[in-house]
């Protein structure tokens, strides 16, 4: 995912976009991160913090997350936004409603930029 999202990058799609990453199926995440005959994220990644918790979720996402932003600040130099990051699941009905407030919070920004605002 990491490397399909730095070509995507590098191609120049997402300049000057509002960029979210979704973590879809976050409740099989979960599932996995409990069992303990599983794998974990430090297995695939060795800079996985040492002091953290491998099959704790959140920090499993964040990690993630600070992996795509390496990407994206590697390729998106001149950005004015950060990236958002969702987890979703089939159980979750607020996500909608979270999903449009970050577009709405960029857009609004975006044009307070654009009119010299910000």
């Amino acid at each position: 995912a990491l490397s399909l999202f730095e070509e995507v990058c590098k191609k120049g799609f997402m300049t000057g976009k509002t960029v979210t990453i979704f973590f879809n199926k976050h409740d099989l995440l979960v599932e996995k991160l409990q069992d303990e005959t599983k794998t974990t994220i430090d297995t695939y990644f060795p800079d996985f913090p040492v002091d953290g918790n491998a099959r704790d979720p959140a920090q499993v996402c964040e990690f993630v997350y600070s992996k795509f932003l390496e990407v994206y600040d590697r390729c998106e130099t001149k950005s004015n936004s950060v990236p958002h990051y969702h987890r979703t699941s089939a159980l979750d009905t607020n996500q909608i409603s979270m999903l449009m407030g970050d577009i709405t919070h960029d857009l609004v920004k975006s044009a307070l930029v654009y009119a010299g605002y910000i």
